[in-house]
């Protein structure tokens, strides 16, 4: 197994494109990068761009040679990375025998090249545009109909329920009960702050909602989405949840827009009294997230919930008139296989919940995790069956696939998608990975994203740390108001 990749590149530009394909490749590895003097008639010493070491744990790249030079001018930029791209990702291949579902490409956002080439060519049918997707990025044909699918619903979703003025808003709670070991967001352990911190946050965050409203009359025509998040929204109390939705109802009209959602989240972080306070000003989407059905499972990532709590939350939601539910699960958490995944979904299943987004687990650096937990002991055929197990179950329940994205160091090189029945999708998330409307974000570590008549955007990016935010609130008000 390749434990290091040695990156050979003197190209600034490139060395992102780099490291991220050889990551995608190998995803446990370490990458270190190396200069090599080019000479000056920018020819080359005569090396194979891939070598593998004798003991199969090292990768060395030279790739200063695929560096577009010459006959580039008429391309975009990106039209440039791809060419780079491409040729390091048939080089790999060929070298290694293997291929990766989704080519080489290393965006969030899949689904999006899709619609660019729909936009770019109409009239095309979907042979016609899944082909040129597969020909351009080397996709494999099962992946092309996904973001084909998942492209086409997010345009017929945006037209029936995007004002043509509007805008969306996130706002962020920072606390959860306790960090899961994968979780690399920057989440506060309830435990580990004092209730006056926890009020200051709930002040502060109240004060950002009304200047930033401020801010924005007279831009816009209305919200079309509000999205809260976390973190775990459910952690605060009764009363600090109500606090910050009168915030948002007063100043955003929450009770007019078309979706509010909160993210419920952990089923062990809500009661009774909590989801009455949601129902009270208008939350009409919630996200009740068991991540695996499995107890097994469920103690070894630090969860702090039970399989029973899950039914529980679901039960109480119901019964309080909740009827647009999304479950999340993670594919490839440690010590979980495709029949485990596949318990999970029957499970889920039977509470018929109107959404799931199915995530593949992703390391990051932040996390507890490590990297060898990534796909640990699971092949890329354990990785297929899950995903297939997935799409069997969500579509059985007359649900198809809405939106999706994809991150660095995921197991299987996948994809995260939302699956819903028809009229449940989420707005916010849709607007999100489209770029179609300004966003609003509020709270800690939070990014307002504003997109210009010429296609720019800009982002006005709030601080991480919880003491930042508090004493600097003001601050994250006036990076809006340059932009604005």
């Amino acid at each position: 197994m390749i434990k290091k990749i040695i990156i050979i590149l003197n190209n600034d530009e490139f060395y992102d494109d780099a490291q991220l394909l050889a990551r995608s490749f190998f995803v446990q590895a370490e990458v270190e990068r190396v200069y090599e003097e080019i000479k000056k008639d920018g020819n080359f010493k005569p090396v194979k761009t891939v070598e593998i070491s004798s003991d199969g744990e090292t990768c060395t790249l030279h790739l200063n040679s695929l560096v577009p030079r010459t006959g580039t001018s008429d391309l975009s930029k990106g039209q440039i990375h791809d060419l780079f791209k491409r040729a390091m990702y048939r080089d790999i291949s060929a070298a290694t025998g293997i291929t990766l579902p989704w080519g080489f490409l290393t965006g969030v956002k899949p689904a999006k090249r899709i619609t660019g080439i729909l936009k770019d060519n109409p009239g095309i049918d979907e042979a016609g545009a899944r082909k040129r997707f597969e020909t351009m990025y080397l996709v494999r044909p099962d992946k092309s109909r996904l973001a084909y699918r998942v492209a086409v619903n997010e345009k017929e979703i945006l037209q029936d329920r995007l004002n043509e003025n509007g805008f969306s808003v996130y706002a962020g709670i920072p606390f959860c009960p306790s960090v899961c070991d994968y979780c690399s967001f920057g989440t506060v352990p309830v435990k580990s702050v004092s209730e006056d911190t926890i009020e200051a946050y709930v002040d502060a965050l109240c004060n950002e909602i009304r200047k930033t409203a401020d801010l924005i009359k007279g831009k816009y025509e209305k919200a079309d989405s509000v999205y809260v998040g976390g973190g775990t929204p459910t952690t605060l109390s009764e009363l600090q949840l109500g606090r910050v939705f009168e915030e948002l109802r007063k100043c955003f009209k929450t009770d007019e827009i078309t979706e509010f959602t909160v993210e419920a989240g952990r089923p062990d972080s809500f009661t009774r009294g909590k989801l009455e306070v949601l129902k009270r000003y208008g939350v009409n989407r919630i996200s009740v997230n068991p991540q695996s059905m499995n107890e097994d499972t469920l103690k070894r990532i630090g969860r702090g919930h039970s399989e029973e709590d899950v039914y529980k939350a679901f039960e109480l939601a119901r019964g309080l008139g909740f009827d647009n539910i999304n479950a999340d699960i993670i594919l490839a958490l440690p010590g979980e296989g495709p029949e485990d995944v596949m318990e999970t979904l029957e499970k889920i299943s039977r509470l018929d919940p109107e959404s799931i987004t199915a995530h593949a687990l992703a390391i990051k650096r932040a996390a507890a995790m490590t990297r060898d937990m990534l796909s640990e002991g699971l092949t890329k055929e354990d990785m297929e069956k899950m995903t297939g197990y997935v799409s069997e179950i969500a579509e059985g329940l007359g649900m198809h696939p809405y939106y999706m994205y994809r991150q660095q160091n995921m197991a299987g090189n996948l994809e995260n998608t939302g699956f819903a029945k028809k009229g449940k999708e989420s707005l916010y998330n849709i607007v999100i990975m489209e770029e179609v409307q300004d966003i609003i974000a509020l709270g800690t570590g939070a990014s307002s994203k504003f997109i210009f008549d010429n296609g720019r955007i800009e982002r006005a990016i709030n601080v991480k740390s919880l003491k930042d935010y508090i004493e600097r609130n003001d601050e994250m008000i006036e990076r809006k108001r340059r932009l604005l």
